[in-house]
């Protein structure tokens, strides 16, 4: 996570989020009674009493919960807007904002952010991703480990045909294949490191 600035005695921090990381480490910083100011988009009367429309807008939230989704590269943040556009009556409305990588966002802790917090800001990032992948002559598993989690991508059983069938050989080949090709997918997801159990 990037800070682009730091203001107001530390009691508001202006920071880009980069990666899926980032929000983790929101996630665990963040508590209800502090502030998110950033873009979302909220449902809003249409024109001349028309339906609803989804309409982009920037507002400030009053935390009341926090949730991280894994793998999705998002973190919600449920609260009660305390600052938004005039013309759409939304101050005071219960609201959820949806940060991602790429969001630049204003944090506000009354009594000020402590030096770790900011530190802790600072410090996120892509910390990388393992694929672990566990095969054997009966089943196989591959999943990504990260920072917050363990996502199961792929299982199944082989079913080989027995040590005595004369296609045993190319079946075993062809199972062994497709586990390459399918680690091979997976590492292009930000993976730097493989592991490989049997």
């Amino acid at each position: 996570m990037r800070i682009i600035d730091v203001s107001n005695k530390g009691r508001v921090v202006k920071v880009y989020i980069e990666s899926e990381e980032d929000l983790w480490a929101l996630k665990i910083l963040l508590r209800p009674g502090d502030l998110v100011e950033g873009l979302t988009t909220r449902d809003v009367a249409g024109r001349l009493g028309g339906e609803k429309e989804r309409r982009p807008m920037i507002v400030k939230l009053r935390v009341e919960n926090v949730e991280f989704q894994p793998f999705t590269g998002k973190l919600r943040i449920f609260g009660v807007v305390v600052e938004g556009p005039e013309e759409y009556g939304v101050r005071g409305k219960h609201h959820s904002m949806t940060l991602h990588p790429g969001q630049t966002v204003k944090l506000e802790r009354p009594e000020g952010w402590s030096e770790r917090a900011i530190e802790r800001m600072r410090s996120s990032g892509p910390k990388g991703k393992a694929l672990i992948a566990s095969v054997d002559y009966d089943e196989y598993a591959l999943g990504i480990l990260s920072m917050h989690g363990f996502k199961v991508l792929l299982e199944g059983s082989s079913s080989l045909p027995g040590k005595d069938d004369p296609r045993r050989d190319e079946a075993i080949e062809g199972y062994v294949d497709m586990i390459a090709r399918a680690v091979v997918e997976a590492t292009a997801d930000g993976v730097n490191m493989v592991i490989i159990t049997g």
